[in-house]
């Protein structure tokens, strides 16, 4: 339903997927990604809160609530505390994306070595993704790189795509 731009019944398949199958963590991740396509970034936050819950181990979930808590409510201290505290547990990871979120969570909080270190690897890994350009451009303005932070965030423009949530 969802590729159909049919987001009305994916979001119902879901909704009676999880319902019949609470432990499902394809159906949370697919309703959380609906949620926040369709801008209803609350209720993605739900859906990964609640299935943490479920599977505190998963990861990726652990990832993605980490990144729409400091996207969406970095200016909220308990959310960035939260956020951090989520963040802990992949520092240790050697996942691109990961690296992403703890080093921008990194570069919220002020912490601009570990930020650029963390994102230095993301953006390695994955050079071709805007909002790691430009996560990466950031720590690097921070510490006074300008050259360096102007051609990184040139390049995550160059690359912003229509669903980008730099874009």
């Amino acid at each position: 339903y969802a590729s159909e731009k049919r987001s009305d019944e994916a979001e119902a398949t879901l909704l009676k997927g999880r319902e019949m199958a609470p432990l499902d963590l394809a159906s949370s991740m697919l309703l959380a990604s609906l949620y926040e396509v369709k801008g209803r970034v609350e209720e993605a936050i739900k859906v990964y809160e609640q299935q943490l819950v479920q599977t505190p181990d998963v990861l990726v979930i652990v990832n993605n609530l980490a990144s729409l808590l400091t996207d969406h409510h970095g200016n909220d201290a308990d959310s960035m505390t939260r956020a951090q505290a989520l963040a802990r547990r992949l520092e240790a990871v050697d996942v691109p994306q990961f690296k992403d979120t703890v080093g921008w969570i990194a570069y919220l909080k002020g912490d601009y070595r570990t930020a650029l270190v963390n994102l230095q690897v993301a953006k390695d890994k994955l050079p071709e993704v805007a909002v790691v350009r430009y996560h990466f451009g950031m720590a690097l303005a921070a510490v006074k790189r300008s050259d360096d932070a102007k051609a990184e965030l040139e390049k995550a423009n160059s690359l912003v795509g229509p669903n980008d949530p730099i874009g």
